[in-house]
């Protein structure tokens, strides 16, 4: 998601950067696997769109998560059809998770700023098919143009380490700067625009509603990991800002899983407490 992608890193800072994201990205396939277990498991009592579409985003994280590490740990298999495979996979949990992101906004919209008259028939079937058809779309545009916009993307070294090694540093992922550009920097700059614009109303609903008290900033950050905020930090990673801009993205966004998995149990608790109370009510009418 680099602004400039030839704008080289220490190796050092490259190899720190990269066990960051390897841990960060392992925490958050485990919790999304979590989050996807408890969702199968109590699915007959949780129909909520709102839980729903959590666990459609926690999917396509956890498709993300586990695509990247796959991509880090097999990428010194040399077969140029495998590296391919797994650069349009990762191409496509990528935009499936930034997808995601956006129907998060959209339906908080639904609920919080239109509410009203906001019925929508086979609602979650048509969110489905955005979420995980418009990406699906977008790369077979883009491989039907050509497949070798996907291959191996050698990272830039500083002191001229890929030019004088043997095995320059890679990774399988988009080769061609403008699809780069159009299908990663302009998609996630349209979603983005959209989730700030919505995350600045709610921020302004929840103080106005709760004050600026402690529940309320949990729930703005809970907010901001939903609708993929900090994924914004690469639009930072240029110049002097370029190693500070991306250490915080890479700490804060690959444990997004986990911060959703935490998101995803309040709501769960929520709801139980919520269904508690009803039921407590109508039992106390049916004595009366």
């Amino acid at each position: 998601m680099q602004l400039n992608r030839n704008q080289s890193l220490d190796k050092k800072t490259l190899i720190s950067l990269t066990y960051i994201t390897q841990i960060g990205c392992g925490l958050s396939a485990i919790f999304t696997t979590i989050t996807l277990l408890i969702h199968y498991i109590l699915r007959e009592r949780h129909k909520e769109f709102s839980i729903q579409i959590h666990v459609n985003l926690s999917a396509a994280l956890f498709l993300l998560n586990v695509t990247f590490l796959t991509n880090v740990w097999l990428r010194s298999i040399r077969t140029g059809s495998f590296c391919k495979v797994m650069a349009i996979l990762l191409h496509y949990s990528l935009l499936c998770s930034f997808t995601w992101m956006g129907i998060e906004a959209f339906h908080l919209y639904l609920m919080l700023v239109k509410v009203f008259n906001t019925y929508i028939k086979c609602y979650m079937l048509k969110l489905c098919l955005v979420g995980w058809g418009i990406p699906a779309a977008v790369l077979f545009i883009t491989a039907g143009i050509n497949i070798d916009f996907y291959g191996r993307h050698v990272i830039p070294v500083n002191d001229n380490y890929n030019s004088t090694n043997h095995n320059p540093i890679y990774m399988c992922w988009i080769t061609n700067d403008i699809v780069s550009y159009v299908t990663i920097i302009a998609y996630f700059a349209l979603v983005f625009l959209g989730n700030t614009t919505m995350m600045i109303v709610l921020c302004v609903k929840v103080i106005r509603l709760k004050g600026a008290d402690k529940k309320s900033i949990f729930t703005i950050l809970g907010l901001t990991c939903l609708l993929g905020i900090t994924y914004g930090i690469a639009f930072f990673s240029y110049g002097s800002q370029n190693v500070p801009a991306l250490y915080l993205f890479c700490i804060f966004n690959p444990l997004q899983g986990f911060f959703i998995f935490l998101w995803y149990c309040m709501l769960i608790r929520s709801s139980v407490n919520t269904a508690g109370e009803t039921s407590k009510t109508n039992r106390s009418r049916t004595s009366y």
